[in-house]
């Protein structure tokens, strides 16, 4: 289930499928606004829900956007939503 923490605006998904072992960060570090970004993992239809991150995220600290690093563990696809945290910037 996503966590309630922020308000998604107008977002983009992004599939990733990277090579077992794969470590790798998936930032919004040079957005010029708030955002979010939510990890998820399964299929589509049946996604769950990993992470998600706010603001401040590893590759962004002390900023309003988001990051999140990763280790991939297997064959797994993921699937990222990235979006403003509301309709403050439109």
């Amino acid at each position: 289930m996503l966590r309630r923490a922020a308000v998604f605006y107008r977002g983009v998904c992004i599939v990733l499928t990277p090579p077992p072992g794969a470590r790798f960060t998936v930032s919004t570090c040079d957005s010029t606004y708030d955002t979010v970004l939510s990890v998820f993992t399964n299929t589509c239809g049946a996604l769950s829900n990993l992470t998600c991150n706010t603001g401040a995220g590893p590759a962004c600290p002390g900023s309003s956007r988001a990051s999140v690093n990763l280790t991939n563990q297997g064959a797994i696809t993921y699937y990222f939503l990235a979006s403003a945290t509301g309709r403050t910037m439109w």
